[in-house]
């Protein structure tokens, strides 16, 4: 059903010190740059100028600018809005997996809790398992002849 477990362990590389320092260094270099675009484009229910811009050279239009809010701390606030949102609307699911009744139905089978409920049933593990664009986690995920 799951792939390999060689497949899931960690390189080796990954315990080198030099190439946890490399890391660092690109996560140091980049993290503030992707923390601003994250707000700035409100977690990616925003759109960017350039975006804006390609779609506008599409429809043969030659300059437009975008109005940018300058207020980072509504962005935020939107952001956690959105956040809470999304989750209420599935809070009632992990509810009902995660109650003490329907757990104890699979105490003497926590594989077939973990390959159906789970798997099936809990929002952000469905999620991530059936998530087409997210290649990297494709060796994580359910194999075809599952």
């Amino acid at each position: 059903m799951y792939r390999h477990k060689d497949e899931r362990s960690v390189e080796a590389i990954c315990y080198e010190q030099d190439h946890v320092q490399k890391v660092l260094s690109k996560i140091k270099e980049k993290f503030m740059d992707y923390i601003n675009d994250f707000i700035e484009l409100e977690a990616g229910c925003g759109i960017s100028q350039k975006t804006v811009e390609k779609i506008a050279k599409g429809l043969g239009i030659q300059e437009v600018k975008i109005k940018k809010s300058k207020n980072t701390s509504q962005k935020f606030k939107n952001i956690i809005k959105e956040a809470i949102n999304d989750f209420e609307k599935d809070r009632h699911k992990y509810i009902a997996i995660f109650d003490e009744e329907a757990l104890e139905e699979y105490k003497d089978d926590p594989l077939g809790f973990k390959s159906t409920v789970l798997r099936n049933d809990c929002p952000i593990i469905h999620a991530t398992l059936y998530n087409k664009r997210a290649k990297e986690l494709d060796k994580y995920s359910v194999t075809a002849d599952a």
